[in-house]
């Protein structure tokens, strides 16, 4: 499920043109970045720096929606708790991770915690730069 709200609406944190809107129930997001490469051909492997932005769309109370984060199928945010983190709902968190080794295809995944009282995990925007 996909939702915008009014830039205004974000109430602190700043990058609310991004975090205004999201999108509920992300399981899996993937994103080509290999240079197009013979059938044959293996793309090499570069670094990258991902950001990912969040903000609590709905009127939650810190560990409502909890949800682990993985990137290249590495465990990056265990229990990751929007509320918690940002002080609140409407409140931008934004979480960047350099060093991220992609081949051809970034994969990230949103999962679930176990004993979450929302089991929709949630991303509002993602960012990608290579690294030298």
């Amino acid at each position: 499920t996909v939702y915008t709200h009014d830039p205004s609406w974000v109430k602190a944190g700043g990058f609310d043109w991004i975090t205004a809107s999201g999108a509920l129930g992300v399981s899996e997001i993937n994103l080509r970045l290999a240079d197009e490469v013979e059938e044959d051909e293996t793309p090499p492997e570069r670094s990258y720096c991902v950001s990912l932005y969040f903000a609590e769309p709905e009127d939650l109370k810190p560990g409502d929606r909890r949800f682990d984060v993985e990137i290249q199928g590495q465990t990056i945010l265990k229990g990751f708790d929007i509320a918690r983190e940002a002080g609140g709902s409407g409140k931008t968190v934004v979480r960047t991770f350099p060093g991220i080794r992609v081949a051809d295809q970034l994969k990230i995944r949103l999962i679930p915690a176990q004993d979450t009282r929302i089991a929709e995990p949630l991303v509002c925007g993602l960012e990608v730069a290579t690294e030298p």
